[in-house]
């Protein structure tokens, strides 16, 4: 149960027949008072909504889980490039990418030359 705003406290009012004139700051606590003498109710009910994961994209980290490639115990540990090292470096161990092409038996593209075309 979610208490009901002030505006729609007044709107409330104004269906029951009850005018409250315009350009009074009427609060939120005396509209409540007022709804309560007249019989009107001052919460109103809110569903709540999960959301799901159905039809939503996976994520490099989910992947990487569902195939087996890193350890769910560390799984805090890893990142899309790797833990950056003291000397500003990247632990390949724990780069997710790497994880991806390992698994896939494809080299890195940053790591071989590609091979120039004819003009």
């Amino acid at each position: 149960m979610k208490t009901k705003t002030k505006q729609e406290l007044l709107h409330d009012l104004e269906q029951e027949g009850i005018a409250m004139p315009r350009g009074i700051g009427h609060g939120r606590k005396e509209l409540q008072e007022i709804a309560k003498h007249k019989g009107i109710g001052t919460t109103k009910s809110v569903s709540k909504t999960t959301v799901g994961f159905l039809g939503k994209q996976k994520g490099l980290k989910q992947v990487c889980r569902e195939r087996g490639l890193i350890v769910v115990e560390n799984l805090n540990q890893y990142t899309k490039q790797g833990r950056k090292l003291p000397d500003n470096t990247f632990d390949k161990s724990t780069s997710l990418s790497r994880q991806q092409l390992r698994q896939i038996n494809v080299p890195c593209i940053f790591t071989v030359a590609m091979p120039r075309l004819p003009q």
